[in-house]
């Protein structure tokens, strides 16, 4: 970042690039529900649709608001070119950060792989340097997340979901030692060696075969871990995983595993998922015969 870029008044511009596990139809229908984007995008749980005065309840000129740093922040729609796939909002009035904000998202097919590009222009309203290097800090920390919120915001929708539950005879504390230990697979099934790929990204090794997963978290307190496939022979373009641990006695506990998929782009959808079910169930059966 240059010291231009903090001159008071300047417009600036960040931008963000990456590939897509969707196609570029799967990630442009997240631009479907304007309010239901918002409220994916950074959390805001409290964004509400802003009606009356002719605003539309969707589409280009619908407003929401939501509580931001002390203040309200209201964003409007401003276009939503579903040829070209380009979205922009921006702010109708200014917020308690900047004076000016745009945001545009566009995407496209490349090449092998699908892309996507957020782009924020904006002017800062504080008059201290200091502030607005803090601002536009916490802004290129950001920046990369919202593009992954809408495409999980996709899989959350659209995605199908398993429950599968397993008994066994171990202490919870000891089990959560060994599933929280990102580097350890002795608890995956056939797995022959795992790389490091740093940012909480693992290479897991299956003989001939690999798959790329990330931890994505892991909370001790209620002995929950979340995690993401990122590249794998699976029949998905998309995989969370969620797996709970509940104590039930003195070495005994119940494991918990949940997940959401979104099947590969023309695959029948109930054939991907008794195939998925299938194999995490015999996981899940092996987990048994080994740590009972």
């Amino acid at each position: 970042m240059s010291n231009v870029d903090l001159e008071y008044g300047r417009l600036i511009s960040q931008s963000h690039e990456q590939e897509l596990p969707l196609t570029v139809a799967e990630f442009w229908s997240g631009f479907d529900d304007y309010l239901a984007l918002q409220k994916a995008l950074g959390g805001h749980e409290d964004t509400k649709l802003l009606t009356g005065g002719g605003r539309p309840n969707n589409g280009v000129n619908a407003e929401v608001a939501f509580a931001f740093a002390g203040g309200e922040t209201r964003e409007v729609l401003w276009q939503k070119d579903d040829t070209n796939h380009i979205w922009v909002m921006g702010l109708p009035q200014p917020n308690v950060m900047f004076s000016y904000y745009r945001a545009t998202v566009s995407v496209w097919q490349a090449e092998q792989t699908t892309k996507a590009r957020l782009t924020i222009d904006g002017v800062l309203v504080s008059e201290k340097e200091k502030e607005r290097q803090i601002t536009l800090d916490t802004l290129a920390k950001f920046l990369p997340t919202r593009i992954n919120e809408i495409s999980d915001l996709v899989l959350q929708r659209d995605g199908l979901r398993m429950s599968l539950k397993l008994k066994l005879n171990y202490s919870i504390d000891d089990f959560w030692k060994i599933v929280s230990n990102w580097s350890d697979i002795s608890w995956v099934m056939g797995a022959t060696s795992m790389e490091d790929l740093g940012n909480d990204i693992r290479r897991v090794h299956f003989g001939d075969v690999a798959l790329e997963e990330k931890l994505d978290s892991a909370t001790e307190e209620t002995h929950t871990l979340v995690y993401s496939v990122l590249k794998s022979a699976m029949p998905v373009s998309m995989y969370q995983g969620t797996l709970r641990l509940k104590c039930k006695g003195d070495n005994k506990l119940v494991l918990y595993y949940d997940s959401v998929f979104l099947p590969r782009e023309g695959l029948d959808r109930k054939t991907v998922k008794n195939a998925i079910e299938q194999g995490f169930s015999q996981r899940l059966e092996w987990m048994k015969n080994k740590f009972n």
